[in-house]
């Protein structure tokens, strides 16, 4: 008998099939397995390191802002000296943060390009008791640290230092781990332009939320190479104003900022890093982790897979000999239900009970046909919702379809690009009589909550003008009405940024209340007549308040200014200043401003024009995260009352305000 004419049963070809692919590929597999799994493990580890990265990143953001918040409210109480001879509680009304954290605040006035005078020092002194420091112990960190104030005065911009030091006297021995914060006097009010502020922290709250992982190691260096902050007391002090010898400063030299994880050795010792920016700017946060850690788990998992394998190869061969006679009769089962499912009877019935692959793959058709007839079910559901969505994007549009204002006095013009289906901003003008009512808001989110507070917001306005007709509320009262409807309305869960201004188109005179939005530019169209090639910049013009929503006792307050013939008045959302191009870099208000200034000499319909082209040629065709969305207003005629920009006191004015 010749041996193609051998009949072989078909559990014999089965074993023998899989021998030979299992014994042809087993070397394959071992070779290929520790370069795949290494990858993938070194992607995870980057990955999951990322993440972490990310999130202290944002609690230490959160953290810096909160105190800059703070710092906001008591800086100007010792800058005025309220607290001095009253014995009155400086933290009155902030959190317990400060307190058991600041040691010093300094304020300097610059009197010539080199010199600066301290004109007042506050000491914490129930700090300085509870840590049993002295006063000379402060002194010697500005002796071992001195402040930079010239480099800080050629370029006013939030600075942090790390001026930590180690402090060693008559059997006291402590560590100080100290975070300096420079602020410009325009933190105060724009016209303390020559002061300097000085604020020295500690800063265990920064290394408390460095310290949150123990799968990496993070800390805060500074552009320049200083170490600003380590999980590790020693090299925060160590490393105190001086370049932290770490291989991450020459990428930080070269000005080339990874936006991915990246490798990097470390006294010979390979490590995974990552890069993250603050939001401060010059300031970053890195993490490592060494590669060996990271991949330790991996080794151990290398040795039980090859473990595994062997034994899968085993049960297997012993599965395929004992359960090959079974094997042809469930194929054929497997290929009806195919042609079954295929012809659109998704609830046809599987029965194999093979206890091997075959029963896993039935299981996969029952799970196949489950779940077609699932999708089936949710795609027409999802055409309903977007049908449903699409019908809220419309009826959205048409509530915030507001007719553009174009009179002798003044012209308005508007632009609302929304990043979703509804967007989560609103504007609204109203004129009445001599009286130009403009409103702007950023609720929290996108979609269709967003879109619902819009809403309510859209037609608390539009009620109130509708009764208040001849007699427009103020922006403070219209701040303080929608702030208690949305507190009802929404229960905290939804909050908005608002401004709101007011223009008296017979005086000139504006008047603007805030509650926690971006504050307004104004482009004067006359600061510059005497001298035509003198440079213009807009000018901002600042209030402050609650956002609408977290606390119906919030109290608002109006600030007031002046607008002049030919003055442009700049309202917008944080979108337009943080839409970002492909290298993730923000617009920016610098940006905004100068384009602004440019567009004095053309109508708010041209200048909407000149801000989206400037816009659209730094995104470069980067979809934006955020709605886009700004309003102009221009004075056309002149004004009676007022010749010249005179800027009222915003303390004086928030006592009429209110």
């Amino acid at each position: 008998m010749a041996l193609r004419d051998l009949i072989i049963p078909l559990k014999y070809k089965f074993l023998s099939v899989l021998l030979l692919i299992t014994l042809s590929a087993i070397g394959v597999f071992f070779y290929l397995t520790n370069q795949i799994f290494s990858e993938d493990k070194r992607l995870f580890v980057m990955d999951l390191n990322l993440t972490l990265l990310r999130a202290a990143t944002s609690e230490l953001k959160l953290e810096m802002r909160s105190r800059l918040d703070e710092l906001q409210i008591l800086i100007p109480r010792l800058y005025r000296g309220e607290v001095e001879g009253q014995k009155k509680d400086p933290y009155e009304g902030l959190s317990t943060h400060l307190p058991e954290e600041l040691l010093r605040i300094r304020f300097y006035r610059r009197m010539s390009p080199t010199s600066f005078d301290q004109i007042r020092d506050y000491r914490n002194a129930n700090l300085l008791d509870k840590k049993q420091l002295l006063p000379t112990d402060l002194d010697q960190i500005d002796k071992k640290h001195p402040l930079p104030l010239q480099a800080f005065a050629e370029r006013p911009e939030v600075k942090l230092l790390n001026r930590s030091i180690h402090i060693d006297r008559g059997g006291f021995s402590a560590d100080m781990a100290v975070l300096t914060v420079l602020l410009p006097g325009t933190f105060l009010n724009n016209d303390e332009k020559e002061v300097i502020i000085s604020i020295d922290l500690y800063q265990n709250f920064l290394r408390a939320k460095l310290n949150q992982t123990d799968n990496a190691q993070l800390f805060l260096i500074n552009e320049d190479g200083t170490l600003l902050s380590h999980t590790l007391l020693q090299p925060t002090i160590q490393y105190s104003n001086v370049i932290y010898p770490h291989p991450i400063i020459e990428r930080l030299k070269s000005h080339h900022f990874p936006r991915e994880s990246f490798e990097v050795e470390i006294d010979k010792e390979p490590y995974l890093c990552n890069l993250s920016e603050t939001g401060f700017k010059g300031v970053f946060v890195v993490s490592q982790i060494k590669k060996s850690d990271a991949y330790t788990a991996l080794n151990l998992l290398m040795e039980k897979s090859i473990f595994i394998a062997a034994f899968i190869i085993c049960l297997a061969v012993i599965a395929s000999i004992v359960f090959a006679s079974r094997l042809g009769k469930n194929i054929e089962k497997l290929k009806h239900a195919a042609e079954t499912i295929g012809a659109g009877n998704l609830k046809a019935e599987i029965k194999i009970q093979s206890n091997d692959e075959l029963q896993a793959v039935a299981e996969s058709f029952r799970w196949m046909a489950k779940r077609l007839q699932e999708l089936v079910a949710e795609s027409g559901k999802k055409a309903r919702m977007e049908d449903e969505l699409e019908t809220a994007r419309l009826v959205q549009s048409t509530l915030l379809a507001t007719p553009e204002i174009n009179t002798d006095a003044v012209q308005c013009s508007c632009y609302y690009a929304p990043a979703t289906e509804c967007g989560g901003d609103i504007w609204d003008t109203r004129l009445d009589g001599n009286i130009l009512t403009v409103i702007i808001g950023d609720a929290t989110g996108h979609g269709a909550p967003a879109a619902i507070v819009t809403a309510v917001v859209k037609s608390c306005f539009d009620t109130l003008n509708s009764i208040y007709v001849g007699q427009p509320l103020s922006p403070v009262q219209l701040l303080s009405t929608m702030n208690n409807i949305l507190v009802q309305a929404c229960k905290g869960k939804l909050l908005m940024t608002m401004c709101i201004v007011q223009l008296n188109l017979d005086t000139g005179e504006l008047n603007i209340a805030s509650a926690g939005h971006e504050p307004p530019l104004v482009a004067r169209g006359n600061r510059f007549v005497s001298d035509t090639k003198a440079k213009q910049s807009a000018e901002v013009l600042f209030a402050r308040g609650e956002r609408l929503g977290y606390d119906a006792n919030s109290e608002y307050e109006s600030v007031k200014y002046h607008l002049s013939n030919g003055d442009l008045l700049l309202l917008y959302t944080d979108g337009v200043t943080e839409a970002r191009n492909s290298d993730g870099k923000e617009w920016g208000e610098r940006l905004l401003k100068k384009t602004l200034s440019k567009g004095l000499s053309s109508g708010a319909a041209d200048v909407k024009t000149q801000i989206v082209s400037a816009l659209h040629d730094h995104i470069q065709g980067v979809i934006p995260e955020d709605d886009i969305t700004f309003v102009l207003v221009a004075l056309k005629k002149n004004v009676a009352s007022v010749a010249t920009l005179k800027k009222r006191n915003p303390e004086a004015e928030s006592g009429e305000a209110a």
